[in-house]
């Protein structure tokens, strides 16, 4: 198309732009220097990896009701040696509150024992996008975080002293419940030693001239693999030579001089050809919490049969363009 002939040199010109600091959260800037890049030699560890799944058994513009999978997986010497498991379902409801809605999320464990409750403003800036009402799903997804933080404080509670833990994802708070939950996690962190990581597979972090800040940082990095850290909450990672990939690290602070080593056993962990460069027991730890397709199917079609389709109508108001798109 002609209009390439135009974009691509526009965009070639434009994102030859770098930047000197990162811009993460509201106001830290990380300074780009390379001086703040290190070797990183694999070495072998303890590592736990975590995360989650989940699937959509009922959506509708004032309910959800999810599946949701924790899972963790325990390495030694590159082995895994243990895994643990956690199942449960949470039921989203739109409530009156005054002139207004809020939610109430209720935990219910595979048992259908109710286990515990949580309870959002709909216009809780946390959840909501482009200043409207937060809609049962993105609250969901605000609670099934906050859970996976709280079952990485738990594994700190069964883990050594010098034990590494790696969520998939951030370890950014957001929002009060979140911060709580974060808090706690960071003391329980500490006090058993425990070096607890967020290893996220993308980014959209950017510096102060609007360059991506991975594509930067990959620019001017040198040989080999490497770990880029400038100090506070957040690393930049690459854990095999020859892979072509850089990820996020969320750190917690106080690790600062056990951090080495912890990069050292990801990348000890790293070597898998069929994603260089990335944990193999994130890749683990992703397929066994994945809710498959048809795990999902089946659980629909039983909600479906016990509830006799009541719900059905609930579904309609919202499934209208999946209908028209399978055409």
């Amino acid at each position: 198309m002609h209009a390439f002939d135009a974009i691509i040199p526009f965009l070639s010109k434009r994102m030859e732009k770098q930047g000197s600091a990162i811009l993460f959260g509201s106001h830290e800037r990380i300074p780009i220097k390379k001086e703040s890049f290190q070797p990183v030699v694999p070495v072998v560890a303890r590592l736990v990896f975590v995360d989650s799944g989940c699937g959509c058994i009922l959506s509708g513009p004032d309910v959800c009701v999810e599946f949701v999978r924790l899972y963790a997986c325990f390495y030694d010497s590159n082995v895994r040696v243990d895994r643990e498991l956690n199942e449960f379902f949470l039921v989203v409801l739109a409530l009156q509150k005054g002139l207004d809605l809020a939610y109430e999320v209720v935990l219910f464990d595979s048992g259908g024992v109710e286990k515990e409750k949580f309870s959002f403003d709909a216009n809780d800036p946390v959840l909501c996008f482009g200043g409207r009402r937060a809609e049962p799903s993105a609250v969901a997804s605000h609670v099934r975080k906050l859970l996976e933080l709280r079952f990485v404080e738990e594994l700190c509670g069964k883990s050594n002293s010098g034990d590494i833990i790696v969520r998939d994802g951030d370890l950014e708070a957001r929002g009060e419940a979140m911060e709580l939950v974060l808090r706690s996690l960071r003391v329980s962190a500490q006090k058993r030693g425990v070096v607890v990581l967020g290893l996220s597979k993308t980014s959209r972090l950017c510096t102060d001239l609007g360059a991506s800040a991975l594509v930067v940082l990959r620019n001017i990095a040198p040989v080999g693999s490497w770990s880029y850290y400038a100090g506070g909450a957040l690393a930049f990672v690459k854990l095999h030579p020859g892979s072509k990939y850089v990820f996020r690290c969320d750190v917690m602070p106080f690790d600062r001089d056990l951090l080495p080593k912890a990069w050292s056993a990801l990348s000890a962990n790293s070597a898998d050809p069929a994603f260089l460069g990335y944990p193999y027991g994130l890749m683990d730890a992703d397929k066994f919490a994945q809710v498959a397709k048809d795990e999902l199917s089946q659980l629909r079609a039983r909600f479906a049969v016990m509830s006799k389709e009541m719900f059905s109508s609930v579904e309609a108001s919202l499934d209208a363009h999946n209908l028209l798109n399978s055409f």
